[in-house]
C-alpha cells in the first residue's frame, strides 16, 4: 500500500502531503501555486498579435512570440571583418551594415583626433589617415562655399566659378587663358638683347625690352613752341629739334601755297608770308642767274635780268646784245639817218662802230650803198643841264658840217607814240619825223619811217635793219624811198 510523506514547499516552507507513486511531486503548496499563477499575465506578440504568458518577476519581458522570435532569428546574419577578418554578426534589417568588428571599430575611433576651426574656433573632428585635413567646421565651409559665385566667360561663354574676396576676379575659363598663354611669344630686345614678352594680337609688337624703354623715355625732353608757347616734346637723338608745336606746324603748312613757274611751268612751293611771291622756280633761277655783258654798239656794260633771258628763252630768241641806251638811241639814229636820204641822191647802207679805247661810243657810219663809200655819220649826244636830252647829230664826212640834229619827241593826242624829229641845223626848223612802222602780214618787222614835213611829199623813207655774214654776222641799216 502506497505512503504518503510530507516534504517542505519551496517558497513558503509549509508542509507538503506528497504520495510515493507520483512521478513528478509538487515543490510548491497549493496557496503558494495559486500565488505564482496570479504572477503570470497575457500579452500580445508585437509582430504577428498572438498571445504570449509573460511573468511579472521577468527582467526582460518578451515583444514577441516564440515562432516570431525564430523568425527574427533567421534574419542574424554574419560576415567577415575587414579590418581583421574576424566573423561579425549583423541583422538583415539594419540601415547601416558594419564592415567592421568592435575591436576594429575601437581602433578606426581611436583615429579621430580634434582641432580649433580656423574660422570661427569650434572643435573640428578629423581622421588621421585623410590626406587633406580641414581647417573649417562644416559652418564655416558653408559660408566660404556661399562666397562662391559664377559669371560667363568672355571668350567661350562657359559659366565661370569665381570667389568674391579675390583681387582679381577672372573674366576666361580655364581653356581659354591656355589659348591666350599659347598666344604669348618671345623675341630679342634691340637694344640689349635680352628676352621680350609680346603678344600676337598686339597690333604694335614691342622691340625694345622695360628698361630700354625707360632709357628711351628719359631721352625725351620737353621745350616751349616759338609760337604759341605750349610745352612741345623732343628727342635728344633727333637731328632737328622741332620750334614749333604740331597745330603751329600746321598753321605754317596753310600758309605755304602752290604755283607754276612763268619759266619752266613746273610747281613752285611759297610761303604767304614772303613779301614777294616767287615767279621762277630754283632752277630757272640758277639756269638763268642775272649777268653783266657788253654792249655791242656803245661797249658800256648792262644787266641781263632772269626775267628777260627767260623771256627770250620761251621766245626762242636771242639774248639783247644792246644796252637800253642804245635801244633808246636807235630810233634817233633811224630818224637821223632816214632825214639823210633826202640830203643825197642815192640809198643809204650804215653801220654802228664803236669808237674811243677808255670811254667808248658808238658812231653811225653812213655808206652809199651802191658805191660804199662813207657820206656821213651820226653821233648821239646830250643837249640841257638840269633835263638833259639825249640828240643824234649828222655831220657830213667830206667838210666836216653839220647837217641837222634829231630829238625825241611824242604824237596823237590820246594814244601817244615816240616820235624821232630832225630839225635843220642851219635853219632849226623841223623837217622831218620818223616813227617806228610794223610791216608784213605772217612775218612782221618793225621799220623806221620817215615823212618828209619840208616839200609836202608823200614818199617815205623807210630805215630797217639786217644782219649779213655766215659765221660773224653784223648788223646793217639799210635807207631808201618807198616806191
Amino acid at each position: 500500500m502506497s505512503q504518503w510523506y510530507a516534504i517542505s514547499c519551496d517558497e513558503c516552507s509549509d508542509e507538503i502531503m506528497v504520495h510515493e507513486d507520483w512521478s513528478n511531486p509538487p515543490t510548491i503548496c497549493k496557496s503558494c501555486k495559486a500565488a505564482l499563477a496570479a504572477k503570470w499575465y497575457e500579452v500580445s506578440c508585437s509582430k504577428c498579435g498572438t498571445s504570449i504568458r509573460v511573468h511579472e518577476d521577468w527582467d526582460r519581458k518578451p515583444d514577441i512570440c516564440k515562432s516570431c522570435l525564430e523568425i527574427e532569428r533567421d534574419k542574424w546574419q554574419t560576415k567577415s571583418c575587414q579590418g581583421c577578418g574576424t566573423t561579425i554578426k549583423y541583422h538583415v534589417d539594419w540601415d547601416r551594415i558594419p564592415d567592421l568588428c568592435k575591436s576594429c571599430v575601437a581602433r578606426e575611433k581611436a583615429k579621430w583626433k580634434s582641432k580649433i576651426c580656423k574660422g570661427c574656433g569650434t572643435s573640428i573632428k578629423y581622421h588621421i589617415d585623410w590626406d587633406r585635413i580641414p581647417d573649417l567646421c562644416k559652418s564655416c565651409v558653408a559660408r566660404e562655399k556661399a562666397k562662391w559665385k559664377s559669371k560667363s566667360c568672355k571668350g567661350c561663354g562657359t559659366s565661370i566659378k569665381y570667389h568674391i574676396d579675390w583681387d582679381r576676379i577672372p573674366d576666361l575659363c580655364k581653356s581659354c587663358v591656355a589659348r591666350e598663354k599659347a598666344k604669348w611669344k618671345s623675341k630679342s630686345c634691340k637694344g640689349c638683347g635680352t628676352s621680350i614678352k609680346y603678344h600676337v594680337d598686339w597690333s604694335k609688337i614691342p622691340d625694345l625690352c622695360k628698361p630700354c624703354v625707360a632709357k628711351e623715355k628719359a631721352k625725351w625732353k620737353t621745350k616751349n613752341c616759338k609760337g604759341c608757347g605750349t610745352s612741345i616734346k623732343y628727342h635728344v637723338d633727333w637731328s632737328k629739334i622741332p620750334d614749333l608745336c604740331k597745330p603751329c606746324v600746321a598753321k605754317e603748312k596753310a600758309k605755304w601755297k602752290k604755283k607754276t613757274c612763268k619759266g619752266c611751268r613746273s610747281t613752285i612751293d611759297y610761303n604767304t608770308d614772303w613779301t614777294h611771291e616767287p615767279i621762277y622756280c630754283k632752277s630757272c633761277k640758277d639756269r638763268f642767274t642775272k649777268k653783266t655783258i657788253s654792249c655791242s654798239q656803245c661797249g658800256s656794260t648792262f644787266d641781263l635780268s632772269m626775267s628777260l633771258q627767260i623771256k627770250c628763252h620761251q621766245k626762242g630768241w636771242n639774248l639783247p646784245t644792246k644796252c637800253h641806251q642804245c635801244k633808246h638811241d636807235a630810233l634817233l639814229i633811224k630818224g637821223a639817218i632816214g632825214a639823210l636820204r633826202d640830203k643825197f641822191p642815192f640809198a643809204l647802207e650804215t653801220t654802228i662802230e664803236k669808237r674811243g679805247l677808255l670811254f667808248t661810243d658808238k658812231v653811225a657810219i653812213v655808206r652809199s650803198k651802191k658805191t660804199g663809200e662813207v657820206v656821213a655819220e651820226v653821233k648821239m649826244d646830250t643837249e640841257g643841264f638840269i633835263f638833259t636830252d639825249r640828240v643824234a647829230v649828222a655831220t657830213n664826212i667830206k667838210n666836216g658840217q653839220r647837217l641837222s640834229k634829231t630829238y625825241e619827241g611824242s604824237d596823237g593826242l590820246f594814244f601817244q607814240e615816240r616820235v624821232a624829229n630832225t630839225h635843220d641845223q642851219k635853219t632849226g626848223k623841223h623837217t622831218h619825223k620818223t616813227k617806228n612802222k610794223k610791216k608784213g602780214f605772217i612775218f612782221q618787222r618793225t621799220v623806221a619811217e620817215t615823212t618828209n614835213l619840208k616839200d609836202g611829199d608823200n614818199k617815205k623813207t623807210s630805215t630797217e635793219g639786217e644782219k649779213r655774214g655766215f659765221i660773224f654776222q653784223k648788223d646793217y641799216l639799210k635807207t631808201d624811198k618807198d616806191e
